[in-house]
Protein backbone atom coordinates (compact mmCIF):
# COMPACT_ATOMS: atom_id res chain seq x y z
CA UNK A 1 0.00 0.00 0.00
CA UNK A 2 1.51 3.31 -1.12
CA UNK A 3 0.82 5.97 1.48
CA UNK A 4 3.02 8.58 -0.20
CA UNK A 5 0.36 9.76 -2.61
CA UNK A 6 0.25 13.48 -3.37
CA UNK A 7 -3.43 14.36 -3.30
CA UNK A 8 -5.07 17.78 -3.71
CA UNK A 9 -5.64 19.90 -0.61
CA UNK A 10 -9.40 19.80 -1.15
CA UNK A 11 -9.63 15.99 -1.29
CA UNK A 12 -11.70 15.95 1.92
CA UNK A 13 -14.25 18.31 0.36
CA UNK A 14 -14.39 16.19 -2.79
CA UNK A 15 -14.88 13.04 -0.69
CA UNK A 16 -17.59 14.62 1.47
CA UNK A 17 -19.49 15.70 -1.63
CA UNK A 18 -19.18 12.37 -3.40
CA UNK A 19 -19.95 10.18 -0.38
CA UNK A 20 -23.44 11.70 -0.35
CA UNK A 21 -24.03 9.91 -3.64
CA UNK A 22 -23.75 13.12 -5.64
CA UNK A 23 -21.92 13.43 -8.95
CA UNK A 24 -19.26 15.94 -9.75
CA UNK A 25 -19.87 17.19 -13.26
CA UNK A 26 -17.89 19.40 -15.61
CA UNK A 27 -21.08 21.15 -16.70
CA UNK A 28 -22.60 21.71 -13.25
CA UNK A 29 -24.39 24.99 -12.61
CA UNK A 30 -22.27 25.30 -9.45
CA UNK A 31 -18.84 26.86 -9.91
CA UNK A 32 -17.63 24.98 -6.82
CA UNK A 33 -18.59 21.62 -8.37
CA UNK A 34 -16.95 22.54 -11.68
CA UNK A 35 -13.78 23.48 -9.77
CA UNK A 36 -13.85 20.10 -7.99
CA UNK A 37 -14.24 18.38 -11.37
CA UNK A 38 -11.20 20.22 -12.74
CA UNK A 39 -9.19 19.27 -9.65
CA UNK A 40 -10.15 15.62 -10.13
CA UNK A 41 -9.37 15.75 -13.83
CA UNK A 42 -5.90 17.14 -13.12
CA UNK A 43 -5.21 14.65 -10.29
CA UNK A 44 -7.19 11.58 -11.33
CA UNK A 45 -4.49 8.94 -10.81
CA UNK A 46 -3.49 9.94 -7.26
CA UNK A 47 -7.15 10.36 -6.26
CA UNK A 48 -7.98 6.96 -7.75
CA UNK A 49 -5.14 5.38 -5.73
CA UNK A 50 -6.12 7.22 -2.55
CA UNK A 51 -9.79 6.29 -2.71
CA UNK A 52 -8.85 2.68 -3.52
CA UNK A 53 -6.81 2.48 -0.34
CA UNK A 54 -9.78 3.55 1.77
CA UNK A 55 -12.09 1.00 0.07
CA UNK A 56 -13.76 3.31 -2.42
CA UNK A 57 -13.73 3.06 -6.18
CA UNK A 58 -13.54 6.14 -8.41
CA UNK A 59 -15.72 5.89 -11.46
CA UNK A 60 -15.76 8.43 -14.22
CA UNK A 61 -17.46 8.89 -17.51
CA UNK A 62 -17.03 11.82 -19.83
CA UNK A 63 -17.76 14.89 -17.75
CA UNK A 64 -18.87 13.08 -14.54
CA UNK A 65 -17.27 11.48 -11.51
CA UNK A 66 -18.60 9.44 -8.59
CA UNK A 67 -17.22 7.14 -5.91
CA UNK A 68 -18.74 4.05 -4.39
CA UNK A 69 -17.78 1.76 -1.56
CA UNK A 70 -16.17 -1.47 -2.76
CA UNK A 71 -18.78 -3.54 -0.91
CA UNK A 72 -21.75 -1.66 -2.37
CA UNK A 73 -23.56 -2.70 -5.52
CA UNK A 74 -24.37 0.26 -7.74
CA UNK A 75 -25.05 0.69 -11.44
CA UNK A 76 -22.01 2.97 -11.67
CA UNK A 77 -19.86 -0.16 -11.41
CA UNK A 78 -20.21 -0.54 -15.16
CA UNK A 79 -18.60 2.85 -15.90
CA UNK A 80 -14.89 2.29 -16.60
CA UNK A 81 -12.36 4.75 -15.23
CA UNK A 82 -10.89 7.27 -17.67
CA UNK A 83 -7.20 6.89 -18.33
Amino acid sequence: MDLNIQIPDNTASIFEYLQKGLFISSNSTSEEVRDMYNEIDENYEPLYQYFSQINFICRTSIGDMAILHKNRQLNLCTIPPLK
